[in-house]
C-alpha cells in the first residue's frame, strides 16, 4: 500500500515539475552554448559578425561626432602607417583628384593673373596703345614687350674696359646720374676677383666665362675678348641686340 503511494506521489510531481524542469533543462542548454560561443573566439566571431555592421550604421546614424571622436586617433595613425609603408600605393589612389585638383588650381591662378595684367596694362596705357600697336608691327616686338620695357626702362649706369688676367682697368665711362666715390680701379680687380672664382669653382669641360652677375635691382653684364673684357652696369630690362 505504501509503494503505491509513493508511486502515485511520484508520478503527481513529475507531472506538477515538468514545465519547470523543461525550462530549467533549456536554461542550462542555453548557458552552455553561450559559455562555449564567449570561450571560443572563433564562435564568438561567426555570431557577433552578422549584426556587429548593422550595429555600427545604426550607431553612426545615430551618434555621427561621437563615432567620429572615438575613430579619429585611431584612423589619423592608421593613415600615417600607410603612408610610412605603401607611400607608392596611396600617391597612385590619390593622384587623380589631387592631380586634377591641382591642374584646376594653376589653370585658375593663371587666368586671374593674366586678368590682373591685362587690367593694369589697359589703365596704365590706355592712351599709348594704338602707338605701342604701329611700334609693334614696324619692329616686330610684341606689344606687351615694349609696355614692360616702357614700364622697366633700360639705363646704362657705366661701363669698366678691365684687363682680362691682371685685373687692371684700361678704361672706364658712367652716366651723369652714376658718378659715385667708389674707386672704379678696386671694382675692375672685385670684378675679376669674382670672375676667376667662379671659373675656379665651377670647373667645366668646356671652359665658360661667367656672363652676368645681379644684384638689387642692375645688373652686371661681362663680355669677353681674348686680352680685354667689357663690364656694363645696367638697370632695367636690355634690349634683344644689346
Amino acid at each position: 500500500m505504501q509503494a503505491d503511494n509513493d508511486k502515485s506521489l511520484n508520478v503527481l510531481k513529475e507531472i506538477l515539475l515538468k514545465e519547470d524542469k523543461d525550462k530549467l533543462q533549456h536554461l542550462t542548454t542555453g548557458f552552455s552554448r553561450l559559455k562555449t560561443q564567449i570561450e571560443d573566439k572563433e564562435s564568438l566571431i561567426n555570431s557577433l559578425e552578422p549584426v556587429i555592421g548593422d550595429l555600427l550604421e545604426r550607431k553612426i546614424a545615430s551618434s555621427r561626432d561621437e563615432m567620429a571622436d572615438a575613430l579619429a586617433p585611431i584612423m589619423g595613425e592608421a593613415i600615417k602607417r600607410q603612408v610610412s609603408e605603401a607611400k607608392d600605393d596611396v600617391v597612385d589612389a590619390l593622384y587623380p583628384v589631387i592631380g586634377k585638383t591641382i591642374r584646376k588650381s594653376v589653370a585658375e591662378a593663371m587666368k586671374n593673373l593674366v586678368e590682373t595684367v591685362n587690367q593694369k596694362i589697359d589703365s596704365t596705357f590706355r592712351g599709348k596703345l594704338f602707338a605701342k600697336q604701329v611700334q609693334s608691327k614696324v619692329t616686330g616686338i610684341s606689344k606687351g614687350e615694349l609696355i614692360l620695357k616702357d614700364a622697366l626702362p633700360f639705363h646704362v649706369e657705366e661701363i669698366f674696359l678691365i684687363h682680362k688676367s691682371s685685373g687692371l682697368l684700361i678704361a672706364h665711362v658712367s652716366s651723369a646720374k652714376a658718378e659715385s666715390s667708389v674707386d672704379q680701379e678696386l671694382v675692375s680687380g672685385m670684378l675679376t676677383a669674382i670672375k676667376d672664382f667662379v671659373g675656379e669653382a665651377f670647373k667645366t669641360e668646356n671652359k665658360q666665362d661667367l656672363n652676368e652677375i645681379q644684384y638689387g635691382d642692375s645688373k652686371i653684364l661681362l663680355d669677353f675678348g681674348n686680352y680685354s673684357y667689357l663690364a656694363t652696369e645696367i638697370t632695367g630690362i636690355e634690349p634683344r641686340d644689346f
